[in-house]
């Protein structure tokens, strides 16, 4: 039986297609007025958000930096970004809403050297917001150079450090204490399943190297549509799930969040197997939809790892 049979059976028994419905809501007043006080409330909350961070963003200003949030930092040039992490730190533990808070942690993620770790361990140590916190431990992971590998690997073995251990998880996989740590981390009641996944990761990058590729077809394996912080959750939880290089997953949030109004950028990341393809189309300023693709091989183990970051973000 072709759609259209389908679709005509179901309209005859009184079933209501999706297109019914839409055209049926459009001309709901009740819905009408619903979505026009949920967009009052989001401008609203918008209004709100960017008031309070003003001193950050004059403070920026300062320094010759222009932008309308702390998340827009993640695009800056190289040439600024010692001094705006610089001044980051300052404003971090500064009375911000938690968006904006979250916005000034994500940023050190890019802007942050290892010159300024000793700053950053030390609010991370002290963080008690969880995604604020999260945001810190992705810019631990990109911050600590040889040296302070030791140092991470203790920040991930320290229970009180919570679930924002799994994102400096792939940042410690190759360091010769890290197989070890990862060991231990993947009975971890918090971050166990993200260990296993890395240290999975490590094995068989340690086994099979560069060789034995699978074929390089792509096909979509799952697309998701969310704001900027959420996007960023999603993007840094697959990394560690999947035990993506740092780096990569760095690149991949850098397009998201400087990519423009209904452009279509692409970013590769190796993975063993083949290479998982993050194709992000721009939605709005605030948005981004984001499609994965893979050859098919690769398809059966990146499929759940992304269901369950998922689920996990509509849970928290």
């Amino acid at each position: 039986m072709d759609d259209s049979a389908f679709r005509r059976r179901r309209n005859e028994t009184g079933w209501m297609t999706a297109t019914d419905f839409l055209a049926q809501l459009a001309n709901d007043p009740d819905y009408i007025a619903g979505q026009q006080r949920r967009e009052r409330e989001s401008r609203e909350r918008e209004r709100q958000l960017r008031k309070a961070e003003e001193p950050l963003l004059r403070d920026l200003r300062r320094l010759g930096v222009h932008v309308e949030t702390a998340w827009d930092l993640i695009e800056a040039t190289e040439d600024y970004r010692p001094a705006i992490a610089d001044m980051l730190l300052e404003h971090l533990f500064g009375d911000y809403p938690t968006p904006v808070r979250e916005g000034i942690a994500a940023a050190l993620a890019t802007t942050g050297r290892e010159e300024h770790w000793p700053r950053l361990k030390r609010a991370y140590i002290a963080e008690r917001d969880s995604r604020v916190k999260e945001g810190l431990a992705s810019a631990l992971a990109a911050a600590a150079g040889p040296n302070k590998k030791d140092e991470l690997v203790a920040l991930a073995l320290d229970a009180r450090n919570g679930p924002s251990r799994a994102l400096v998880l792939g940042a410690i996989a190759a360091h010769p204490r890290g197989r070890d740590a990862l060991r231990i981390l993947s009975r971890d009641p918090e971050v166990g399943d993200e260990a296993a996944y890395v240290l999975a990761g490590t094995r068989r990058r340690s086994a099979v190297g560069d060789a034995g590729k699978a074929s390089t077809a792509f096909l979509e394996v799952t697309s998701v549509s969310l704001d900027m912080p959420d996007l960023r959750f999603f993007i840094q939880k697959l990394g560690v799930a999947l035990g993506l290089d740092a780096s990569c997953v760095r690149t991949v949030i850098e397009v998201a969040f400087s990519i423009e109004h209904e452009a279509t950028e692409a970013v590769d990341c190796p993975l063993d197997g083949g290479t998982i393809r993050f194709q992000l189309v721009g939605d709005d300023r605030d948005a981004a939809d984001l499609y994965i693709l893979s050859n098919a091989e690769l398809a059966g183990r990146i499929r759940p790892a992304a269901e369950d970051v998922a689920e996990r973000l509509r849970s928290s």
